[in-house]
């Protein structure tokens, strides 16, 4: 069979890449550089990455917006315009067809980014289960898909494009954005951990963008990254990969993706068969290999010969010098630090249930904002309201945040008093208020979203105050950070 090519298929050749079949398509796994180097220089500068193969596809009409939310489970019904988010798409088993990215374009038109191995069957499942009036398209052919990520992606992507193209927080798209004078669409998303950009621009153009960004970030050590490092850093990243951590018969909640799964929502393809398993009786959990050897996927997990489990992905991280894994265990065996044993190739090799991520990257504390010792921040507006929300540090300690609870607009709130609460997988926390003042607005993203403060603790603020009072004694980003440091 004769592989497809992507636009920058010539380009790769010349980069040195090893071409490989993927999805159909001849890809680099590598370039001369190797996978390794390809890694760190995501975690440490930047990478860039064709993802051309993705597939690409447009859904609108008046009934653009119901069908969106009958096809997946997370809840689309509040996502703002050039705001994107992120779902599973159940079977009428409960079992996962695919996970995607859906970006708001118009009122009542949506760009659906899916994966390359099941964009035929995924325009055909949405094509059988259309209703009313909506259109979907495929239009794949039409887009190549380059990936920038990494620490200085946005410094390499300013060099090419005006400030007003470039998405400033994370889940968020412009879609007429221009490079070089080239339409495109810009949204910062990615799948390697690290913050980052992803750039859908007319194939005819991609080898003109390729290039152009390779040679401005070449100072900033950007360099072409292939599949290999794409897969070993969104593994590092504990990012689930279709057909390995979810697949027909593996459901999102037991893919640790249950703050995906709106089960509120009056109905989505999946919701009975979900509701009649009940609480999920095996779930997904990192490995750390703690004996010799590396894990892969397809491998047996035991405790005392007892089978719990099996791995779904593995692999030696270059960033974090060890050998990890994923794997579906039983639910009685996955709490962290549960000692176990995996099957690699007849020898028994020593592991441990860890927390995941496995890699998480370096907690951010802009230098715009003012912080207090219980984490929160304060940000001042053009208009001369603020914003309130959580730090970096919170989001972490708290883990998954599954609930918000917000106060009332026109509420007053008071310095080291509670305004608001949240719940995560871990616990219910408080959210104390780090100045005086009213409130003007909530954001009411978060209630239908906590997920959001997770992916985006800077973006998803909780209220917007004015009148302040009690102001004084607020930390500076470096003054925050050294306090943070003391806690560890």
């Amino acid at each position: 069979m004769d592989l497809l090519k992507t636009p920058l298929y010539e380009e790769h050749l010349k980069c040195h890449g090893k071409m490989v079949e993927f999805a159909g398509y001849s890809l680099p796994v590598q370039y001369a550089t190797g996978v390794i180097k390809e890694h760190l220089a995501v975690r440490t500068a930047c990478g860039l990455f064709d993802v051309s193969h993705m597939g690409e596809i447009i859904c609108e009409g008046e009934d653009a917006l119901a069908n969106i939310n009958m096809l997946l489970s997370n809840n689309y019904t509040d996502l703002d315009i050039n705001h994107a988010r992120y779902s599973p798409m159940c079977n009428e088993q409960g079992g996962v067809v695919d996970d995607l990215i859906v970006y708001k374009q118009h009122e009542h038109k949506y760009f659906i980014v899916v994966n390359a191995a099941n964009k035929d069957k995924d325009f055909a499942w949405m094509k059988a289960h259309a209703f009313g009036d909506v259109k979907f398209s495929d239009v794949s052919a039409e887009y190549a898909q380059l990936a920038l990520q990494g620490p200085k992606s946005e410094h390499i992507l300013a060099q090419v494009t005006d400030e007003k193209n470039i998405p400033q927080k994370y889940y968020t798209c412009i879609f007429d954005a221009k490079i070089d004078d080239i339409d495109c669409i810009i949204s910062r998303t990615g799948y390697t951990g690290e913050d980052g950009f992803e750039i859908y621009v007319a194939s005819k153009y991609a080898p003109a963008i390729w290039n152009l960004l390779l040679e401005n970030g070449k100072e900033d050590g950007l360099i072409p990254c292939g599949l290999g490092a794409r897969d070993t850093l969104r593994l590092e990243a504990a990012m689930p990969l279709y057909g390995h951590e979810m697949n027909d018969e593996i459901s999102p909640k037991e893919a640790g993706l249950g703050i995906f799964v709106k089960m509120d929502k009056p109905d989505f393809i999946g919701k009975s068969a979900l509701e009649q398993k009940g609480a999920p009786t095996r779930r997904r959990v990192g490995l750390k290999v703690t004996g010799k050897g590396i894990i892969r996927e397809a491998q047996d997990v035991y405790i005392d010969g007892e089978k719990i489990g099996i791995t779904t992905s593995g692999t030696h991280c270059p960033y974090l010098k060890q050998a990890v894994a994923l794997a579906i265990v039983d639910v009685a065996h996955k709490d962290v630090g549960t000692k176990v044993q995996v099957d690699v190739r007849g020898r028994m090799v020593e592991a441990e249930i860890v927390k995941l991520p496995f890699y998480k990257r370096i907690m951010n504390f802009p230098e715009e904002l003012l912080y207090v010792k219980s984490h929160e921040w304060v940000q001042k507006q053009e208009d001369g309201t603020y914003l309130i929300g959580i730090t970096d540090y919170a989001q972490d300690a708290l883990g998954d945040l599954v609930f918000v609870n917000l106060p009332e607009e026109g509420d007053e709130v008071v310095k080291g008093e509670t305004f608001a609460d949240v719940e995560s997988v871990k616990a219910v926390s408080d959210v104390f208020s780090p100045v005086s003042a009213t409130i003007e607005a909530v954001n009411e993203e978060l209630a239908d979203d906590p997920a959001l403060i997770n992916s985006d603790p800077y973006g998803a603020w909780f209220i917007k105050v004015s009148n302040l009072t009690d102001h004084e004694d607020l930390l500076s980003a470096k003054e925050y950070e050294e306090y943070v440091q003391t806690l560890d």
